[in-house]
């Protein structure tokens, strides 16, 4: 996910202004709660303790995409992670075997 928005307050749409609509994806990620994602909402409805891998990946990444001052370098990682993906595509592979 890229912010490219210039308001530090900007977030990715998920419903109209006024409403939020519940979805029907079961891994939680395009569901929205109150402008928290739905696995961010239920990794913290669970005590620190009793996470799982899934639930402290998606509160970190959610602190890291609402904290102003780790705006910048998120960025910036993520330009770099894309500038990477597409080197890594652009470089032809050959299968070969030996018979």
């Amino acid at each position: 996910r890229l912010a490219l928005a210039a308001d530090p307050f900007a977030w990715p749409p998920a419903a109209d202004a006024g409403r939020r609509a519940r979805s029907r994806d079961p891994s939680g990620r395009t569901t929205w709660s109150s402008g928290l994602a739905e696995d961010v909402m239920r990794a913290l409805r669970r005590p620190a303790e009793d996470r799982d891998e899934a639930e402290r990946t998606a509160l970190r990444d959610y602190l890291i995409f609402s904290n102003p001052e780790s705006a910048p370098l998120y960025r910036e990682i993520q330009l770099l992670e894309t500038e990477r993906g597409l080197l890594d595509v652009s470089v032809p592979r050959v299968v070969t075997t030996v018979s």
